[in-house]
């Protein structure tokens, strides 16, 4: 004996399929207005007139912002330099300290932001001092798992980290 399929259950379904076509029909639509007017705001950002329609709480919020941005980044200029020694610091048993020390010897040497990042730094050094950038990738290895990993490092890999450090201060 076959199954027959009640009738009004076959409406049932007919009717959610036609709901569903038509919420992806309406959502179709959305999308290309969202789209269209995110062209709109692109066209105007860059032809400069998004700030003179923009609402004065918001513009001042954005200025207020970018200055903010600019304060604080001075501060750890600032900070970065008082927290590393002058040219007298001998490397110590310090992997903070020392990591520190190196960072800002390369920052000087080569002309680059106190803002660049470890990673920044090994690639941008690719391309000025390749010689050193082996150790330098190990010496930011060992800093980074004992500053943000919280994990001691064994002596005989913190006497190599100090000696790659002290081999890259030779080489600048």
């Amino acid at each position: 004996m076959d199954y027959v399929v009640p009738e009004y259950i076959l409406l049932a379904n007919l009717f959610i399929v036609i709901v569903i076509a038509i919420l992806l029909i309406i959502i179709v639509f959305i999308c290309r207005a969202i789209y269209k007017y995110l062209l709109e705001l692109k066209e105007e950002i860059e032809e400069g007139g998004i700030w003179e329609t923009m609402p004065e709480n918001v513009y001042n919020a954005l200025s207020n912002a970018i200055a903010n941005v600019s304060n604080q980044t001075k501060d750890i200029e600032e900070k970065e330099e008082e927290n590393v020694e002058e040219e007298d610091f001998e490397i110590e048993n310090n992997i903070e300290k020392s990591y520190n020390f190196l960072v800002k010897k390369l920052i000087e040497r080569f002309n680059l932001s106190y803002t660049i990042t470890p990673r920044e730094l090994i690639e941008t050094l690719r391309n000025h001092d390749p010689s050193i950038v082996d150790d330098l990738i190990f010496v930011t290895n060992i800093y980074e798992i004992y500053e943000y990993g919280n994990k001691d490092v064994p002596e005989n890999t913190k006497r190599m980290y100090f000696d790659k450090i002290k081999k890259i201060l030779s080489k600048i």
